[in-house]
């Protein structure tokens, strides 16, 4: 809907129903993941840096359940660095061969990493070590195979790690030798799933998780915002249809929700407008609240307000104000720069002042 400017009593009449259905944001992908490689950095989607920290605990048996099923304490180790480094460390140095046939085999062990939701320190990229030392015969029977013929009418296979695959697995005999096995390929291409079978069904115990970094914080995760932000004000001022912003149910938060957003520094993850420029995401800052008060005195500015002067300044941070009721909608906010504004859906972008844009800050 597009308010006139020169109309700002009826602007701010009509903001009731330009805010209907207020929503709320997604907290950011999840599931475990299973990479094998280094994780001593946090992904582009992490804001503020955290350093990762590790905790301790102790030695707990699990339930028969795949590698990287289950929770384990939390361990007092760190890398030489300083820096929990996932699962590389385990299988640094070692190559992959075939094992050797009839070998003492004394304990299996796995590394996963994965995430730990909702802990109460916000959420975790985290690594779990598991040993399995009993019950080896399936695992090692599987592993002794040779590689299966490749069979012609298979489907394609899926680029990409199996699922089922930890980030680490190595054998150790009963001297303390390590050994990285080479697992046997199945008639598919891929693991064979003699081995996977074998892999899955052994009793692991957990040894310990540790904490490689964390992925948002805990007032990220209070507030519900999400990692990465599309500067839709930007864009909408630029002549981009706003369209929706696709945002889950409102949360029936008892009030208002703010999520502020830097510029994302990966030039690669720019979005261009429809003029040929380029702006770039959001990445997510800080989390904040506003009081009944302040809520009324931005959305009665946001009502009221003209429409946006023309600007050329730099872009720069912005907010997203989540309403405290589900019948409004979500308002993005330039936080500086050309103070602009803009609710969720429409095609009319909106001059506030620096006064009520300070209420965000």
């Amino acid at each position: 809907m597009r308010l006139p400017a020169s109309r700002p009593l009826a602007a701010a009449a009509a903001l009731g129903f330009a805010l209907m259905t207020g929503c709320a944001p997604p907290t950011g992908p999840g599931g475990p993941s299973s990479s094998a490689t280094p994780s001593n950095a946090a992904p582009d989607t992490v804001s503020p840096w955290v350093t990762p920290t590790v905790t301790g605990g102790e030695v707990m048996p699990d339930v028969p359940v795949s590698p990287g099923g289950s929770t384990a304490p939390r361990s007092t180790e760190a890398t030489p660095s300083g820096t929990a480094q996932g699962c590389y460390p385990s299988v640094a140095g070692l190559v992959s061969a075939p094992i050797p046939h009839g070998h003492d085999w004394a304990e299996a062990r796995v590394c996963q990493e994965s995430i730990a939701w909702s802990r109460g320190d916000g959420d975790w990229q985290v690594r779990t070590d598991k040993l399995a030392t009993s019950g080896l015969d399936d695992l090692i029977a599987a592993l002794e195979q040779p590689d299966a013929s490749t069979d012609p009418s298979c489907p394609a296979v899926t680029a990409g790690p199996d699922p089922r695959q930890p980030g680490a697995f190595v054998l150790v005999d009963r001297s303390g030798q390590r050994y990285l096995p080479q697992i046997p390929r199945g008639a598919c291409g891929g693991a064979s799933d003699d081995y996977f079978t074998a892999l899955a069904n052994l009793r692991w115990t957990s040894i310990v998780t540790t904490d490689l970094y964390q992925i948002r914080g805990q007032a990220q995760v209070d507030a519900g915002c999400a990692d990465t932000s599309v500067p839709y004000v930007t864009l909408t001022a630029n002549l981009s249809e706003p369209g929706r912003s696709d945002h889950v149910p409102d949360r029936g938060d008892a009030t208002a929700r703010i999520c502020r957003y830097d510029l994302d520094p990966d030039p690669t993850n720019g979005i261009a407008d429809r003029r040929g420029g380029t702006h770039a995401a959001g990445r997510f800052a800080s989390a904040g609240a506003l009081s009944d008060d302040q809520y009324d005195v931005v959305s009665s500015a946001v009502g009221r307000a003209p429409e946006a002067l023309a600007c050329d300044l730099p872009d720069g941070p912005w907010a997203e104000v989540y309403p405290p009721s589900p019948v409004w909608k979500v308002v993005y906010v330039e936080l500086g720069g050309c103070n602009r504004a803009l609710i969720d859906g429409e095609d009319f972008v909106r001059q506030l002042d620096p006064a009520t844009v300070a209420l965000l800050g």
